[in-house]
């Protein structure tokens, strides 16, 4: 009775280890239909975030000059 229980136990063990490996299969299938579609594809036109990052410093110095025009004018009402 003992190698019975043994035995069933080691073929479990099997079992799952079979399974998991037919899910990695399958996930690297998926994956690789994915691939395939170009789902994982980055933009198709280059971007320059030069332009962008000029625009973004030119609107914070902004942000900062009417800030501190602001705080002048509160505290001469004050």
């Amino acid at each position: 009775m003992a190698d019975y229980l043994e035995a069933k136990h080691k073929a479990k063990i099997v079992n799952g280890t079979t399974r998991a490996v037919d899910h990695r299969k399958s996930m690297i299938e998926r994956l690789t239909q994915l691939h395939g579609q170009s789902y994982f594809a980055g933009p198709s036109v280059p971007h320059d975030l030069s332009f962008e990052w000029q625009q973004k410093q030119k609107q914070a110095e902004a942000d900062k000059r009417i800030a501190h025009k602001m705080k002048r004018s509160r505290e001469r009402s004050q």
